[in-house]
């Protein structure tokens, strides 16, 4: 992608269509909002044409595909914890981090690419399409907690806090920027956030307005700023137990 990109800011259109091209020809997926983007500054039919049929391609395979995902089972527990991970990350790098809660644990992990070895939650549409499968898979086996890191918290608790996922329990840890949204039904919602966090007030914002409406909100605030808590597995179990109480 990034190949293309420099070759369109020289002008080289015809290049940039052929480094995506030849990309896709060896089994690489791109973010279908990025090839649109591309696809915009094009000023050649026949290759707007090209970028339109990579565009169309790369859809069809995300629609197609069962996101990924990582289960750690714990005898005897009826509890699932669903973790969704941050922008530039994967389940290689939530695993460590979550993996002492005292429930079951499944990881999942966007099907788009953002680097290498990493994924990101971009394109709204086909993350919300992931994340919901996933959760119509989980909730038939236990009670769902779902919880995320960053963009993965944003998404996640946008889609509980609007219905779309009839949960009752959330965990975020450093949300990004989200515009507030009341509750649909009623939740109990941990929210860890670094006191230096520039999203910090959003994340206070949000925790108001679901205490002031139909649920119950705890903001933990830690040392830092954009990251995880350094007691976070401590953390982890409190959140656990209060969300579930």
């Amino acid at each position: 992608m990034w190949r293309a990109v420099a070759h369109l800011e020289m002008g080289e259109e015809t290049e940039a269509a052929l480094a995506l091209w030849e990309g896709a020809k060896k089994g690489l997926w791109w973010n279908p909002e990025d090839l649109a983007r591309i696809k915009g500054r094009m000023s050649d039919g026949k290759l707007r044409a090209l970028m339109e049929r990579l565009e169309s391609t790369s859809r069809n395979f995300l629609l197609k595909r069962v996101p990924p995902v990582a289960v750690l089972r714990r005898a005897g527990s009826s509890v699932w914890l669903m973790v969704l991970h941050g922008r530039d990350g994967g389940i290689d790098e939530e695993y460590p981090r979550w993996e002492a809660a005292p429930a079951n644990l499944a990881f999942v992990q966007s099907s788009q690419p953002f680097s290498y070895g990493s994924y990101c939650w971009d394109v709204l549409q086909e993350a919300t399409a992931e994340v919901l499968w996933w959760w119509r898979a989980l909730k038939g086996l236990g009670q769902v907690v779902v919880a995320g890191f960053s963009q993965g918290a944003r998404l996640g608790l946008s889609l509980a806090l609007k219905g779309e996922m009839d949960t009752e329990a959330f965990i975020a840890v450093s949300p990004a920027d989200n515009d507030p949204i009341a509750p649909k039904r009623r939740m109990r919602v941990i929210i860890m956030v670094g006191r230096n966090d520039k999203r910090r007030p959003r994340a206070e914002e949000q925790c108001s307005i679901i205490n002031e409406q139909r649920g119950t909100c705890w903001l933990v605030l830690f040392e830092g700023g954009h990251h995880y808590p350094s007691d976070f597995e401590e953390l982890l179990r409190i959140a656990l137990d209060r969300v579930l109480e």
